[in-house]
């Protein structure tokens, strides 16, 4: 047994010593990060509010989620150490963008690619790059049609990034390079 509490959506560390776990409703969940034996589970956020998609970076020492800071706010992607100490909100995305979500690290832990969903356009989301160490961001492949790039995912060398988008009127996989450039469909 690991907890006391439900858990869902664990994340074990890359060392394999600890987990990060959710438990709580969807609109008010506690992110909890535990030994893998399970014993004294400590909470790292207050619990009123969002906090999923969990990722720790490539070497260990932090990881990253979607939240906000309180339960009206913007979505936002956060760091924090890997003990949970020194939660920083990292997304810069301006509000007419739309709200940050889904972070996912690049090998060498400098970027996490996130989406980010559009709150004045309908149906539209656009990937976006942040650096960890100053949280600038930069939309990459920007479009104005109402379609939605999402779940970015790196390839290991880091030059590119896979994707899903329904620009072709159906959800398709596709990559782009790593500045936004040659955006192509895999399936069809």
């Amino acid at each position: 047994v690991i907890g006391r509490v439900p858990g869902r959506s664990p994340t074990l560390s890359p060392d394999g010593t600890q987990l990060l776990y959710a438990s709580g409703s969807w609109t008010e969940m506690s992110l909890f990060l535990s030994p893998i034996s399970g014993e004294n589970p400590k909470q790292i956020n207050d619990g009123k509010s969002i906090a999923w998609n969990t990722a720790w970076s490539p070497n260990g020492k932090q990881f990253a989620f979607t939240g906000r800071t309180g339960p009206k706010s913007e979505l936002a992607v956060f760091v924090a150490n890997a003990d949970g100490t020194q939660v920083r909100r990292v997304s810069d995305v301006p509000f007419e963008e739309g709200a940050a979500q889904w972070p996912v690290w690049s090998n060498d832990g400098r970027w996490l690619a996130i989406q980010v969903g559009s709150r004045v356009k309908k149906n539209s989301a656009h990937i976006w790059l942040v650096e960890v160490a100053t949280g600038k961001s930069r939309k990459l492949a920007a479009h104005e049609e109402a379609y939605l790039d999402e779940t970015p995912s790196w390839f290991p060398d880091g030059k590119r990034l896979a994707f899903q988008s329904d620009r072709t009127g159906r959800m398709e996989v596709w990559i782009m390079n790593v500045n936004g450039t040659n955006p192509r469909q895999l399936t069809r």
